[in-house]
């Protein structure tokens, strides 16, 4: 089966690098860079010299999209790319659409599944490939895999296991000529997320040790930093880590240790190690110079 392939952001990238390392050549579609979504991953038609990568723009879109385009090919397969892209157009061409997921469908539909599924310590995800349909998320399923999500892994991590099982799947479906076996999905099974905001970044320290550290790794690479307040300026936690489980160690939100590199709050429940910020105001330096022990987060 021959696919055409839509991708963009990090994931796309990904899977994009797995596709050229396995010497797997399709026709690859993207965007201009950022012109779909914000977000800081590098330019996919950089990879142009490896593999055959189409732009998309007002002046080639309905040549990409024409019957006489498309129909060389089996199916759309997208990779990152917006679902509302074909909303209006999908019933009227001539080959099927195809999205990928990264949860185990139908838990975890909408666009924060990775986000959510690590702030809710979720250890068994995985890979979901189904049918284009009008309820987000919710067509047949024709390929899934599941994929473990690792106690310290961030999103760029169980993203990179996303593509190379992307990656395994498209090897696979090159080799035969069958069609897709479709699998509805079981509606009552249904869970969703909702889009993050700005403010839903902001970390509560009076949650628990596990939580807080799993919320600081559910916003890492390629996504933006989870932060907290200080003196009224804003820092964006980089990296941090568990250091004590559980038990009271101070006043939620208190800063019971600080040196050069890293700085200790006493949580809810637990402590938590800061050791890497940044900030749009202010250039961090070292920790003791900008946190006092005592003072409260």
């Amino acid at each position: 089966m021959k696919p055409i392939i839509f991708l963009s952001g990090l994931l796309g990238e990904l899977t994009l690098i797995e596709l050229i390392s396995n010497n797997l050549h399709f026709n690859i579609v993207t965007n201009r860079k950022n012109s779909l979504r914000k977000r800081d991953t590098g330019d996919i038609s950089t990879y142009s010299n490896l593999i055959n990568i189409s732009t998309i723009d007002s002046s080639n879109q309905g040549t990409l999209l024409s019957d006489e385009n498309l129909s060389q090919y089996d199916f759309i397969l997208t990779i990152d790319w917006p679902k509302s892209y074909f909303k209006e157009i999908y019933t009227n061409l001539c080959i099927p659409i195809y999205h990928t997921h990264p949860s185990l469908l139908p838990k975890y539909r909408g666009y924060s599944a990775i986000t959510e599924q690590i702030q809710k310590g979720v250890a068994i995800s995985g890979l979901t490939i189904y049918k284009e349909f009008t309820e987000i998320d919710a067509g047949d399923i024709i390929y899934q895999k599941k994929i473990p999500i690792e106690h310290d892994d961030i999103p760029a991590i169980f993203m990179k296991k996303i593509a190379i099982e992307i990656s395994s799947f498209l090897s696979t479906i090159t080799k035969n000529n069958n069609e897709f076996t479709h699998t509805p999905q079981n509606y009552k099974l249904a869970s969703y997320t909702s889009r993050i905001r700005d403010q839903d970044h902001l970390v509560d320290f009076s949650q628990s040790a596990i939580y807080i550290y799993n919320f600081i790794r559910s916003f890492g690479y390629p996504y933006k930093n989870s932060f907290f307040y200080h003196k009224d300026h804003k820092y964006y936690i980089v990296a941090a880590y568990l250091e004590k489980w559980y038990g009271k160690y101070g006043e939620v939100g208190e800063i019971i240790s600080a040196n050069k590199e890293c700085i200790e709050i006493a949580l809810g429940n637990g402590t938590i190690l800061i050791t890497d910020i940044d900030s749009d105001d202010s250039k961090v330096s070292t920790f003791d110079s900008i946190f006092i022990v005592g003072d409260i987060l």
